[in-house]
């Protein structure tokens, strides 16, 4: 059997700004998976994967294919739709299958649609393949939803396949620089309840590779020239024995990796986050979510706001990662006061970077269900492609409108990133030891030392000495990006007149 697995591109979805660009593309990682899994099923197979971030899709070369697969999330459900619709065109004996976040929260018949997998698809998806082969790729009269099987023992399951990408598209902002990068996986499932999670009504099983697993792909990336990577772990730190171990390993293999990840502030303690450092974290991703304890409750996050401030003051203490930190405005029952104080509590904060996502109501989470019964929150819309958490909002809560929500997000963006503190961090950042530059931004930094808010009419010279430090290089002006359009918020420059 031929298959093909394609990725849709989904710029317009998640760029979070106006510049057509991202701070990361990131290879299709559950597609790598998809394929290893097959690979290591049925070897006789052919299998590839065709990733539209990178190249554009050919649909006449589809022909020599039995079976195309896709899937993604929500906002990419149109994407993936004209996808299938493009492929039963070029040749409607093709057969097409679904899987990923979307369709196993909505596993609907769909038009164009042969199959849809829902859940963990490596085992289910190779299993359809076979049973396809047996019976001459007969197609269903319409659209079949098979529930995928999960693997208990992620051992089983082969190293994602590296080799069916351009590694080199694939890229994450790792010290100030976008690099080449990967995707890491050390668990799946997550132990928490959070509401707005995808998982939050059905969540999967905790399961853990052994780290002779993952020390052994990490090894395996010496080929691909890959020394950076993002583990995608919903809590990284989940285990602080198994993480401590982890970086031991790593730093006695000496690979010189630097590498981010996401946690949860109760899972830090000060050897741990030293470990980490060590070991070449470089980033460390706190999901806050809220600043206001009661909303904090509400969402089931089962953190304090003390814990929250006590983790971050932990990570502020080393100085070689980049301290993040995200939250989502538009909780169910989010008041103007709830989002100010979230804004303001982000602001006091001990962080380099915050970013601030509109809630999104995706369908399978318990949030999804709240919003439909009108739990303080209510759904405007069930149009997919609007789903995105970035410039747009599809809910209201009981005191704030739609526009309002919006808004609150740009005020968060511009409150944050054009304190004096941060516009002075990343302006240091910019000069680094080079004479020039400081010569360039001193008089800036100095009229912005002991301010509490940068002052609207201070932005275009603010904008002049960051354009002037940053040039042509490409890494500092991603990098930078988020502060740039703060910036224009504040002093009412639209981002395009830049040139960005």
């Amino acid at each position: 059997m031929n298959v093909l697995l394609v990725r849709p591109s989904n710029i317009e979805v998640y760029d979070l700004f106006k510049l057509k660009t991202r701070e990361r593309v990131e290879p299709p990682f559950g597609m790598m998976y998809l394929a290893a899994w097959l690979r290591k099923a049925r070897p006789d197979d052919k299998v590839e994967i065709w990733d539209a971030e990178c190249k554009e899709l050919d649909y006449r070369k589809m022909k020599q294919f039995d079976v195309v697969a896709s899937g993604g999330t929500t906002p990419e459900y149109d994407l993936i739709a004209e996808i299938f619709r493009k492929v039963k065109e070029t040749d409607r004996e093709i057969v097409t299958v679904a899987g990923g976040p979307h369709y196993s929260a909505v596993p609907h018949p769909t038009p164009n649609l042969d199959y849809i997998i829902t859940g963990e698809g490596e085992a289910s998806f190779a299993e359809l393949v076979g049973e396809l082969e047996t019976n001459g790729s007969k197609r269903p009269e319409k659209t079949e939803v098979i529930k995928g099987k999960p693997v208990d023992n992620l051992d089983e399951i082969p190293f994602p396949t590296r080799d069916l990408v351009d590694n080199d598209c694939y890229t994450y902002m790792i010290e100030g620089k976008l690099q080449k990068a990967t995707l890491m996986m050390t668990s799946r499932g997550c132990p928490y309840k959070c509401i707005f999670c995808h998982n939050s009504k059905f969540p999967r099983k905790l399961r853990f590779r052994s780290l002779e697993n993952v020390v052994g792909e990490m090894r395996d990336l010496a080929k691909y020239k890959i020394k950076n990577f993002l583990f995608v772990d919903d809590t990284f730190t989940l285990h602080k024995k198994r993480t401590m171990e982890l970086c031991d390993r790593m730093i006695k293999e000496d690979f010189n990796f630097r590498w981010a990840c996401f946690t949860r502030a109760d899972t830090i303690s000060r050897d741990l986050v030293q470990k980490m450092e060590d070991a070449g974290c470089r980033e460390l991703s706190i999901g806050v979510e809220s600043g206001n304890q009661e909303i904090l409750d509400i969402i089931c996050k089962d953190e304090t706001k003390e814990q929250i401030r006590k983790a971050s003051e932990i990570v502020s203490k080393f100085p070689k990662i980049d301290k993040r930190s995200s939250y989502i405005i538009g909780h169910p029952y989010e008041t103007m006061e709830t989002a100010m104080e979230t804004i303001n509590f982000a602001k006091s904060l001990p962080v380099d970077r915050a970013f601030f996502n509109i809630m999104t109501p995706y369908p399978s989470s318990v949030l999804y269900d709240m919003a439909k019964k009108g739990q303080g929150i209510r759904i405007l819309t069930e149009n997919w492609s609007e789903y995105k958490r970035f410039g747009n909002c599809v809910i209201e809560t009981d005191e704030l409108s739609r526009d309002q929500i919006i808004e609150l997000q740009k005020t968060a963006l511009k409150e944050f990133w054009t304190q004096p503190r941060v516009v002075i961090t990343h302006l240091e950042r910019l000069v680094g030891d080079d004479a020039k530059k400081k010569q360039h931004a001193k008089p800036v930094m100095d009229e912005l030392h002991g301010l509490d808010r940068t002052p609207p009419g201070k932005v275009k010279g603010i904008l002049g000495v960051l354009n002037r430090l940053i040039g042509d290089d490409e890494n500092k002006r991603f990098y930078n990006r988020p502060l740039i359009e703060a910036l224009c918020l504040l002093g009412g420059i639209p981002v395009e007149e830049l040139g960005q």
